[in-house]
């Protein structure tokens, strides 16, 4: 992980790591157990004080995010991301596909052709096996965004309701409605506060967001060297999404950055010919180009973990329905 300090935003250093660390967890890049610095270490290389750093980590561990292990260091918190464990449904699918497999060699049944079956049979009944699921973000429309495109990626019929943690947290009603949920997806930097608020018996799944496509695309097409402002819905993301638009879009010039605030934008629209604008941001119509910086579910993620893990939720159906 690459934590810098930008010291042309006027936000603290403390919030700055705090907000780095965190992304870092929500985006994949760190995954449980990653070792973070070591405080000194961190201090050294960023050229601040130890304290701030000290601060900084003491957050994250009160968050939940990150773990201190005495003589050992600072790591990314078990809870931060959750792994499905193996269960006896999966043993018993495991078992039933060995089964499919003597069965389609003892009738000359190729390996190409069993899996053109397999595919048909999952194609024939595609909300058969549906789950019903919630999907916890920070912004409830931004979140249904995400919902909508992980089910169109798994494509098991699955229905997937959206909700914004800070309804989970004042909403009984909410957190009984997840309750009854087959499981609950959240960013991964979202998974210790959903975990304790609907208890450790809930199936919690983390997804991880990149930036999308539609983001690179929109801020490549605009004019190269153009004078960009960068808005962000809270100061700990502020670094990182003026990052962000230096890696997608190199050519831009970033000629300054602040948070959703009406006064802070309309000083800041003058200086500009476009505006960049985190998700969640209510911004005006400022009169220029206006460029949403969005993220999408990580495809890799949801193909590799999410969709084993939903799959053994289907077969623990299954299997306890035979029953």
């Amino acid at each position: 992980m690459d934590i810098r300090i930008d010291r042309d935003l006027p936000v603290p250093v403390k919030t700055q790591i705090t907000g780095q660390v965190e992304y870092a967890i929500c985006y994949g890049e760190l995954s449980a157990g990653a070792r973070l610095p070591r405080v000194h270490e961190l201090a050294q290389t960023l050229q601040v004080s130890p304290v701030t750093v000290s601060h900084a980590y003491a957050e994250l561990r009160q968050r939940g995010l990150i773990r201190s292990r005495r003589g050992l260091g600072t790591f990314v918190a078990d809870d931060a991301h959750h792994q499905a464990p193996a269960s006896a449904a999966v043993a018993a699918l495991a078992e039933a596909l060995q089964r499919v497999r003597i069965m389609a060699q003892a009738l000359d049944v190729d390996r190409m052709h069993l899996h053109r079956m397999l595919e048909g049979a999952f194609q024939e009944s595609p909300g058969s096996s549906g789950l019903e699921l919630g999907h916890v973000g920070v912004f409830k429309v931004t979140t249904a965004t995400y919902a909508a495109e992980v089910a169109r990626q798994l494509g098991q019929g699955d229905r997937i309701d959206a909700w914004a943690i800070d309804e989970l947290q004042s909403s009984r009603g909410v957190r009984a409605l997840l309750g009854r949920c087959d499981a609950v997806l959240c960013l991964p930097n979202l998974m210790p506060q959903v975990r304790e608020l609907l208890g450790t018996t809930a199936r919690v799944f983390d997804v991880p967001v990149v930036p999308s496509d539609a983001t690179a695309e929109r801020l490549g097409a605009i004019s190269p060297h153009s004078a960009v402002g960068v808005v962000a819905a809270f100061p700990k993301f502020l670094p990182i999404i003026k990052r962000g638009v230096r890696l997608l879009a190199p050519g831009l010039r970033i000629v300054g950055a602040c948070v959703d605030d009406p006064d802070e934008i309309a000083a800041l629209v003058p200086r500009c010919d476009a505006l960049v604008v985190a998700s969640g941001c209510v911004v005006p119509n400022a009169g220029i180009e206006t460029v949403e910086f969005m993220h999408a579910p990580d495809t890799r993620h949801i193909r590799d973990v999410l969709a084993p893990q939903l799959a053994a939720l289907r077969a623990e159906r299954v299997v306890t329905t035979d029953r």
